[in-house]
């Protein structure tokens, strides 16, 4: 008897339902069965059961089995059959792991999608679209159709929160402001602004977003200085306010945005010095100074950092620059050119696998080291070292191969190919 006992409760454990293991998450077991009672319990889904596991059989249901998350990540509906037409219903939306979603084989489906578009980033973005005197770029914005599906520029964080989180406004005609009006959609992490033509300064109510991690402000109408506000968005890992009219000097309390990983002021008016700031960036990878006023000397922080992208060409800096290079950093471009730089480039280690290098038009001098022969290849590596006071024979092969005679013109006695040999040295 004791035997026919064992046997029975082993059979029970590896076979009775009830006691079987069930992988599905609770929170997607109740949103499924929500959406069978919202489709009428149609018979297709009989075994659709809260006893069972919803990872393991239901119809039309799979879950994410790969990183055993267990989350129902694809629903196939192949010609359900409903009692009764029926809009697709809302509780779809509350399963946030969903990648997947088919129900173009039901026939009495009715055609209303559930909107995913919270009410008050609804309300926010209409009185955007308001401020801006509704502007035909924002014609898609509409309160008939869904902002997280269907309106130009916006979108929504799918996985979680259900918010909008990024928005993008260009292409504004109209010559106003940036509205003040965006910092009410509190979950945006990405702002793109431009090419349009805003006006103004930037709006201090950005201050309220404290979700923002990239900002962009770029091709617009915009002057002023550059706000110290800024510095205390201090989630901010990207900013860009390059292409505008902006003046005055890039304010050092910017020091504070400890997670900046690139900033681009390019092509504006700003002028003054670099301040000393960049020791506070310990994950920085690009700046983007181009084509403004600045001057005075290199902030010798600025040689702390490892950007891929470095680009100060076309301002008034002078003095050394020697800092900025180093055989271990990864560094692919650096463009110093038009400005009054002066150092001694035959002392300099460049980084190993660099790409582009412009020191034109500057007052470098001493020779061109042979190590820069080895950086990079000799197929894409792009070089100009032209309008400078550089000396002796000029390296050849390696990633100097293919570089012609207008990357060395104009230098105070550069020879050797493709110069003239220097047995017939002159000035250029």
């Amino acid at each position: 008897m004791m035997k026919l006992l064992i046997l029975a409760l082993t059979t029970c454990v590896l076979t009775c339902p009830a006691l079987a293991a069930d992988t599905c998450n609770p929170q997607d077991k109740a949103a499924l069965l929500r959406i069978e009672s919202e489709h009428g319990n149609p018979s297709d889904l009989s075994n659709w059961n809260a006893s069972t596991d919803c990872c393991g059989g239901w119809t039309g249901v799979s879950c994410d089995t790969d990183t055993q998350t267990y989350r129902v990540n694809n629903i196939d509906f192949l010609s359900i059959t409903l009692p009764k037409p029926t809009p697709i219903p809302p509780s779809f939306g509350d399963l946030p792991s969903l990648f997947y979603l088919s129900l173009s084989q039901i026939p009495s489906l009715a055609s209303t999608i559930p909107k995913r578009c919270h009410p008050d980033d609804q309300k926010a973005l209409l009185q955007i679209k308001k401020d801006l005197n509704n502007p035909t770029a924002l014609s898609s914005w509409q309160t008939t159709t869904d902002c997280c599906r269907h309106w130009k520029g916006v979108s929504c964080d799918r996985a979680k929160t259900h918010r909008v989180n990024f928005l993008t406004l260009d292409h504004i005609e109209d010559p106003l402001p940036i509205p003040a009006s965006i910092a009410a959609l509190p979950y945006l992490n990405t702002i793109q602004l431009g090419p349009a033509n805003f006006t103004g300064p930037i709006p201090r109510s950005l201050l309220s977003l404290t979700n923002l991690n990239y900002l962009q402000v770029t091709s617009t109408l915009l002057s002023g200085t550059i706000p110290e506000f800024l510095s205390q968005i201090t989630t901010l890992t990207d900013l860009d306010l390059s292409f505008n009219h902006l003046s005055g000097e890039i304010p050092a309390s910017l020091s504070r945005l400890s997670h900046l990983e690139s900033l681009n002021l390019g092509f504006n008016k700003l002028s003054g010095p670099i301040p000393d700031i960049f020791n506070s960036f310990p994950n920085f990878t690009f700046l983007w100074l181009s084509s403004n006023q600045l001057s005075g000397k290199i902030p010798k922080s600025m040689g702390n950092i490892n950007a891929v992208y470095l680009n100060l060409d076309h301002n008034k800096l002078e003095g050394d620059a020697s800092m900025l290079f180093g055989s271990k950093n990864n560094t692919l471009t650096i463009n110093l050119s038009n400005n009054k730089l002066a150092f001694d480039l035959g002392k300099v280690e460049f980084p190993n696998n660099i790409q582009e290098l412009d020191l034109s038009h500057n007052e470098i001098y001493g020779n061109i080291p042979e190590q820069l022969t080895t950086v990079g290849d000799m197929i894409s590596f792009t070089l100009d070292l032209s309008y400078n006071n550089l000396c002796g024979k000029i390296p050849t092969g390696g990633a100097l191969a293919n570089i012609g005679a207008s990357a060395y013109a104009h230098n105070k006695c550069l020879c050797g190919s493709p110069l003239p040999s220097c047995t017939r040295r002159r000035s250029f």
